[in-house]
């Protein structure tokens, strides 16, 4: 039985600690809050980014691999196309990803942590690159040929020429976090885990359809590179990696932590168990003192010695 001042304890944490759902909810938020603020800090590094991004762009026209241009022409040519691609940049990215979560969560529990860990951890690198490569998107770049279709069917939405954000709010994220595409590695994560735990078919199929439309619409929009996307995809198995030796070496810990504190409990029963042992079934010196005593009461004279000492105790 554990000390009173330890079940006290046990007790205060138990009442005080979140609720495992509400720190979920925390995490992710924080997380979240990190991904929306961290996108501002390399604002003012406005010629570095484009130079940059002039520079994703060269090495993708020099392997023949700039599809940008004629995705963006291709869609601002069909309106109706290009405000649907519009309302899907602005609004999927923010909705399928929590709801993916939500759902591993509550159908999947086995599997959430793993999912949830690999999902932080890409964002985490995608921040990491956001600072240290600052780069311009496409729409952003002068005389690359690139419209801005988010701009193009502003009258459609909230959006304005500064993304997905409502008009007025471009100051509060960064212009110039183009590389790696987290749309498209958000993307990425919803799709494969719908396509591997769902259960219905049309479900896994939708999986399989969400990231290569996000894809396209991150390039038709004039939002992301192709190269952009590509990194998205490695920042995500990154991520994943990552997640999945960080549940290696959690469960290592957990099995040595679980074996230490058995030592102790185990060494005190035994000592009980010989004490215990000791009083029922007497070691040899003991039997031999015993069998001395015997000897000695069944000696000649010893029943009359005996009856004098009892005499004696009586008087």
């Amino acid at each position: 039985m554990a000390a009173p001042g330890v079940r006290t304890a046990t007790r205060w944490w138990s009442v005080y600690r979140l609720p495992r759902w509400l720190r979920e909810v925390v995490l992710v938020g924080a997380i979240y809050g990190a991904y929306e603020l961290s996108r501002g800090l390399q604002n003012g590094a406005v010629a570095v980014a484009t130079r940059n991004g002039r520079d994703i762009l060269h090495w993708e026209r020099a392997l023949d691999l700039a599809p940008e241009k004629l995705l963006t022409h291709a869609l601002i040519s069909v309106t109706p196309l290009a405000v649907a691609a519009a309302y899907f940049y602005s609004t999927m990215h923010y909705i399928i990803t929590p709801v993916v979560l939500i759902w591993m969560y509550r159908c999947h529990a086995k599997q959430y942590r793993t999912a949830r860990t690999a999902l932080a951890f890409s964002t985490i690198l995608g921040l990491v690159v956001f600072y240290l490569v600052p780069t311009a998107p496409p729409r952003l770049l002068r005389n690359a040929g690139i419209p801005d279709a988010l701009f193009d069917v502003r009258h459609w939405g909230w959006w304005g020429g500064e993304g997905s954000v409502p008009r007025g709010l471009g100051g509060l994220t960064n212009q110039f976090a183009a590389m790696p595409s987290l749309h498209v590695g958000w993307a990425l994560w919803c799709g494969f885990l719908l396509a591997r735990y769902a259960s219905r078919r049309y479900v896994k199929v939708l999986g399989v359809l969400y990231p290569l439309a996000t894809t396209f619409v991150v390039l038709a929009t004039g939002n992301h590179y192709l190269l952009d996307a590509v990194a998205g995809a490695v920042v995500m198995a990154l991520g994943a990696g990552l997640a999945l030796v960080a549940k290696s070496a959690l469960t290592r810990f957990r099995a040595r932590r679980a074996a230490r504190p058995a030592d102790r409990p185990v060494a005190a029963s035994s000592q009980a168990d010989r004490a215990r042992t000791d009083t029922n079934h007497p070691g040899p010196a003991r039997l031999h003192a015993d069998r001395i005593v015997d000897a000695d009461r069944s000696a000649p004279g010893a029943a009359w010695d005996d009856s004098q000492h009892a005499a004696a105790a009586r008087h």
